[in-house]
């Protein structure tokens, strides 16, 4: 990111004498302050939470012109093939040793209409 920054010194509304120092520094501050924000900003979207990865892919499964079939009683090669597609197109950390330790289903079954 590049951005340019200028500064009009005018007398007048700046003060006079110590106040134009104090007046600079506060807007030099300012200007730190936004550079910081915007800086940290563009890092923290750099980068997808979990919650925003598992809306992410099912928004895409939605979209996909072709059927993607989930269930016990269907082979999960595909999803998984999906979710490996889905996890190096957006740059994501493959799953951690041990990651089903930390894993809790929802208990139920969903209540929406049965397809």
């Amino acid at each position: 990111m590049e951005m340019t920054v200028k500064l009009k010194w005018d007398g007048d509304n700046l003060g006079e004498g110590w106040m134009n120092i104090y007046n600079l520094e506060v807007c030099l501050y300012s200007i730190n302050h936004t550079l910081r924000k915007l800086c940290s900003a563009e890092l923290v979207t750099d980068k997808l939470t979990a919650s925003e990865a598992l809306f992410g892919f099912t928004g895409w499964l939605t979209t996909r012109d072709e059927e993607t079939i989930m269930s016990a009683h269907h082979d999960c090669s595909n999803i998984a093939q999906l979710v490996s597609q889905f996890i190096a197109e957006n740059k994501l950390d493959e799953p951690r040793e041990g990651w089903a330790n930390n894993l809790i289903h929802p208990n139920g079954e969903c209540s929406g209409p049965a397809v």
